[in-house]
């Protein structure tokens, strides 16, 4: 597979004497960087031990204070311990207890660990009553206050370890500074200030006009190895500017943080949270945590398995129909653009004539649209049979093999041809941030109806918003704009 061409290099920073990012792409990689990393990965490492052994230790004394220690763990005993252990552990990770965020500073790291108790109580307390299982009980009264206040305790023991590390020189977090010059000094002095939390400003970038282009941004805290992008400019021209800057430095792990007052340049799709202990909001990722991902491949996995075994006569019906119509294949086969622009080949129930794609180029030019993709009300391509497919939405179900295999979702943006994507902009291109999808807010809300303008701010706000039940929403509502035939050709 191929990715799609990336936009090209983005202008130099004007505002500046000497330019920092080709400055630091002269130096060699900081080591520090690197050597950062493994520390925090060592640090992790020991918290994920310290959890296991914690939880672990918890959860088989209180089975032992139930039974007596000459009791054996007969095959219901462990069970019982094997599940309360995986999870406990299993809701430590969802809710991010070691994020790398929260270490260190601040009362978040506790809150998480104090939450991740309260659902493992209500959980097992469910399991217990409609189980009838007293020994969950024991676990409820004893195990989980104890854990809980035992995980917090090994928390501030590995927290006052890393402040330790910290005031010995240790950076946690590198930060790459965007300020206008009477904010640089208060800024970098608030960083400062905060010394537990492990903050180092390894470049200030002073600003005095237009604001550098984002990928400018990305590629200079990279190339320094930051890990934390910290901006405090004033009221600027391109109110999109700071959601451009946050998606193209998210690609690469790093934080964003800003000033309160530039938190209102945030557009509505974008959420923001305090930084512990800082005069500063940190602007939240909308990417979809790894439970979240098991539980959409889950849906898509059942949805699409289920719907390939009710709809395999139809189908079957459509691909003998579409050959007595009109020569050529049942099935057309076409690269487009899937998951961070990679290539995959999606298929459909022809409805054009056979060799139509010829024609594109022409009918583009001759058409003149607006907007990245090409679609013609009335499509001089399309067969008889190809509009009552396409009115319908029949044409896309052999994409639900596409679901199967793990190339697209149930719900999320349409995957477009490669010659569209290439005409994306920075804003469109987002919408390849997530799987493409058999149906989506688009096209429930007015399909080809819309402009290309309006579809994309569609597409982009269920990327921000995804959830669970968004998607069992679009699904839904789905069946309803597919039964009126409306606004698809």
């Amino acid at each position: 597979m191929r990715a799609v061409p990336v936009p090209p290099e983005p202008r130099p920073l004007p505002s500046i004497g000497v330019d920092p990012l080709a400055q630091a792409e002269s130096e060699s990689p900081p080591a520090a960087a690197s050597a950062a990393g493994r520390t925090v990965r060592d640090f992790t490492r020991r918290l994920i031990i310290t959890d296991v052994a914690v939880v672990a230790a918890t959860t088989l004394t209180g089975l032992l204070l139930a039974h007596g220690p000459e009791a054996s763990f007969d095959a219901p005993l462990t069970t019982i311990a094997g599940a309360t252990i995986a999870l406990w552990l299993m809701m430590l990770w969802a809710l991010a207890t070691r994020d790398v965020t929260v270490l260190g500073v601040g009362a978040e790291e506790y809150r998480r660990i104090f939450v991740s108790g309260l659902m493992v109580f209500a959980l097992l307390a469910t399991a217990g009553f409609l189980l009838n299982v007293d020994t969950s009980r024991v676990i409820l009264i004893a195990a989980v206050p104890t854990a809980t206040l035992a995980l917090m305790l090994g928390r501030k023991v590995n927290r006052t370890r890393l402040g330790m590390r910290v005031e010995r020189g240790f950076i946690l977090h590198r930060v790459l500074l965007l300020a206008s010059p009477h904010h640089a000094h208060a800024v970098t002095a608030q960083l400062e200030r905060q010394g537990s939390a492990g903050y180092r400003v390894l470049e200030t970038v002073m600003v005095t006009g237009e604001p550098p282009e984002p990928e400018w941004v990305a590629r200079l805290a990279a190339t320094l190895g930051a890990d934390t992008a910290v901006v405090a400019l004033d009221t600027l021209a391109d109110r999109t500017w700071t959601s451009r800057l946050r998606w193209v430095v998210e690609s690469q792990g790093c934080a964003l943080l800003l000033t309160p007052s530039m938190a209102e340049l945030i557009t509505p799709r974008s959420r923001v949270a305090p930084a512990e202990g800082l005069p500063l909001v940190r602007v939240l990722s909308p990417r979809l945590s790894r439970p979240a991902r098991v539980a959409k491949r889950a849906l898509d996995v059942v949805i699409s398995l289920v719907l390939l075994l009710v709809c395999a006569v139809p189908m079957l019906l459509i691909a003998l129909w579409i050959r007595h119509d009109s020569a050529g294949p049942a099935v057309f086969r076409q690269p487009r653009a899937g998951l961070d622009g990679r290539t995959f080949l999606c298929w459909k129930f022809r409805t054009m004539n056979d060799g139509s794609d010829v024609m594109r180029t022409q009918l583009r030019e001759e058409a003149a649209l607006d907007g990245a993709i090409f679609k013609l009300a009335d499509d001089p391509r399309v067969t008889r049979v190809g509009r009552l497919l396409r009115r319908y939405s029949l044409d896309e179900l052999p994409q639900l093999l596409m679901v199967l295999s793990g190339e697209m979702s149930l719900v999320g943006p349409r995957p477009h041809p490669l010659d569209d994507v290439e005409r994306y902009d920075d804003t469109a291109r987002r919408r390849l941030t997530v799987k493409p999808g058999m149906t989506g807010l688009w096209q429930v809300s007015g399909r080809s109806d819309l402009d290309w303008d309006e579809g994309v701010l569609l597409d982009l706000h269920y990327v921000e918003n995804w959830s669970l039940a968004l998607d069992l929403v679009l699904l839904a509502r789905t069946v309803s704009a597919v039964l009126r035939g409306t606004g698809s050709y």
